[in-house]
């Protein structure tokens, strides 16, 4: 496995001459920000209501300086909101500065840092632009989103964006809520976590609310069992704003993609409610956060995984012990295994997906000879492409100097279908994976 590891690290970094890319571009790899836009009611206004974003930063995407016994970093934060056709409305920018303890939370995905911004905004679709860029190496990232700004006091309730919140706290009587900018949860421990929201009484009298919550897992297959949890909380509001803090409880769920709903019903008159959601991720914190379908992603193990290794994996009783054993698997290889990161993991799903949105066609990329060669030996130095030469079919060459080997590609249908003709199981590519 030393001889794979060699691979994944080095041929990211050859040159290339073609389409292929020789490494791979920033989004594939993990996010290097995060960011959250929430719509809240606004001071009163008939024309414009709140809109609030959050912004958090991995300390591991930072460059920190040493000063003194701390070590330092800054960085800005550039928010753009326009309309859908591009007009801009209105834009913010600030800077944040960063402190770490020592060296090891400055390369730990387990530290970040929070930021925020509020805007008021006429009542309407918007999109929103976020630019993050690390003042010391003046590298940006950017992430683009949209949210819709509503009106709250058109019925007689109304629900704000939901919030996920990381933890809750109380100091000196109030409440401090952190939030949960990824609207993630970890698969292992306890899966308790917290909402909050503002309800709108536009009444002008105080009343009960069933407030009731419903979780839906996303299925990603036609084959995969659905699932819906539900729970009930009762409230008294008053006429206007009520925040509301919901705990959730310990939930029995696994790793993948949900949703849930909030009701909001006054007990005086059940025909006044009102309804909103979010989604949510549960996945385990060493889990790439490219990987969102675990089936799937065992699947994609058939270039790195012995017969038997993918077996047991597949053989697992239930999602639990079959997440385990993928997580398993992974941590053997874990270059890094005092690190919450799993580079090479990272690295393969990373190929995965450039396969998929590269090479795909009838077949999906990953499955597909090019996109099985690229997974394998990463992006090639050079490539020698001949898609019109006159009494031949379209065919490619790729080139891996390092490894001085090469793979020729022939689309024999005109379709795209370029298959495999050199050989690629050899004595020297089955040595990889011992």
């Amino acid at each position: 496995m030393r001889r794979l590891t060699l691979i994944l690290t080095i041929l990211a970094v050859l040159p290339v001459y073609s389409q292929v890319e020789t490494s791979l571009p920033r989004s594939y790899a993990m996010p290097q920000f995060y960011f959250n836009a929430l719509n809240f009611a606004g001071d009163m206004s008939q024309t414009e209501s709140r809109v609030d974003i959050y912004v958090q930063v991995p300390y591991e995407y930072l460059q920190f300086v040493k000063e003194g016994n701390h070590y330092v970093a800054n960085y800005e934060v550039d928010v753009r909101i326009t309309t859908p056709k591009g007009k801009q409305v209105l834009e913010k920018t600030w800077t944040q500065k960063v402190i770490a303890d020592n060296f090891e939370q400055t390369i730990s995905r387990a530290f970040w840092d929070i930021s925020q911004a509020f805007f008021n905004l006429p009542f309407g679709e918007y999109k929103i632009g976020v630019r993050v860029i690390d003042l010391d190496t003046r590298r940006g990232f950017k992430k683009e989103g949209a949210i819709s700004v509503r009106n709250f006091s058109q019925s007689p309730i109304a629900i704000s964006d939901l919030m996920m919140v990381s933890s809750v706290k109380v100091e000196n009587g109030v409440k401090i809520i952190v939030p949960n900018v990824l609207n993630t949860i970890s698969s292992s421990g306890d899966k308790r976590f917290y909402l909050f929201f503002e309800v709108y009484n536009n009444m002008d009298i105080s009343d009960s609310v069933n407030i009731i919550y419903k979780i839906d897992k996303i299925k990603k297959r036609k084959k995969e069992q659905g699932l819906t949890l539900t729970g009930t909380l009762k409230e008294f509001i008053k006429p206007g704003k009520n925040s509301i803090i919901m705990e959730i409880p310990d939930l029995k769920i696994g790793f993948g993609d949900y949703i849930i709903f909030i009701e909001a019903r006054m007990m005086s008159n059940r025909d006044y409610y009102s309804v909103n959601q979010r989604g949510f991720v549960v996945r385990w914190h060493e889990m790439s956060e490219l990987i969102t379908d675990l089936d799937k992603a065992i699947e994609q193990l058939v270039y790195i995984a012995k017969p038997e290794e993918l077996n047991y994996i597949k053989s697992a009783q239930d999602d639990a012990e079959k997440e385990r054993r993928f997580l398993e698997f992974w941590r053997k290889k874990d270059p890094t295994p005092n690190t919450l990161k799993n580079e090479l993991m990272e690295e393969y799903y990373s190929r995965v997906k450039y396969a998929n949105e590269h090479f795909g066609h009838y077949l999906e990329g990953w499955r597909t000879d090019m996109g099985m060669v690229y997974i394998i030996f990463g992006p090639p130095s050079s490539v020698d492409r001949h898609p019109f030469d006159i009494n031949a079919k379209p065919y490619e060459i790729w080139y891996y100097y390092e490894i001085n080997r090469r793979f020729i590609f022939v689309d024999e249908t005109g379709f795209g279908d370029y298959r495999l003709i050199t050989p690629l199981w050899d004595e020297w590519t089955r040595n990889i994976w011992r």
